[in-house]
């Protein structure tokens, strides 16, 4: 086995036992650059933002590399994904809209990525829940949820060994029986 990902036989262990997780390399970067708070993890919200998640509630790749790079969270030396100003502010495609009353109002065409630290700091953001949101629209005024913080996950057991050997066994008894039956019934 030869790639960076996690060994199968971990998932396998947390689904037959449960318990904690590790952080996630993702997460680690998330720290390293001061974004991800001491004990917390990261999971995506309930509605997923749009064109984030794979379908079946992981964040895609190429998304979770568009964010550490827009945080300037990756810290492998000499790499150069990290993104400049000039290109956050490319992704912002930031405007002027003219309203009914024939004011001008700043606007986000495209998106701004941010930090909310939500009640664990003061702030502007207080009082959004802990995370990675998204902002667009008139004055920044549309936020939608990309990723929240959260405290340590703990897993309960999804699978029970005890009852899939039962189940086995049974399983294996009955087609025992069923194999009698038929000899018996054809006289063999």
């Amino acid at each position: 086995m030869g790639g960076k990902g996690v060994d199968p036989e971990k998932i396998v262990n947390a689904q037959f036992f449960g318990g904690e997780r590790n952080l996630k390399r993702s997460e680690v970067a998330l720290q390293r650059a001061g974004i991800l708070p001491p004990g917390f993890y990261t999971s995506i919200p309930k509605d997923p933002y749009p064109g984030s998640d794979d379908g079946r509630g992981n964040l895609k790749g190429s998304f979770l590399v568009q964010l550490l790079s827009y945080f300037r969270a990756m810290g492998e030396v000499g790499y150069r994904a990290n993104m400049t100003q000039k290109r956050r502010d490319q992704l912002a495609n930031r405007g002027v809209v003219k309203g009914q009353n024939g004011r001008e109002y700043k606007t986000i065409r495209g998106v701004v990525f941010f930090v909310a630290y939500g009640p664990l700091r003061s702030g502007r953001t207080s009082h959004l829940f802990p995370g990675i949101w998204a902002k667009t629209g008139i004055h920044g005024s549309i936020l939608k949820p990309v990723l929240m913080f959260v405290r340590r996950p703990n897993y309960k057991p999804k699978y029970s060994l005890d009852r899939i050997v039962r189940k086995a066994a049974t399983q294996d008894r009955f087609e025992r029986s069923v194999r009698r039956e038929v000899r018996k019934s054809l006289g063999i």
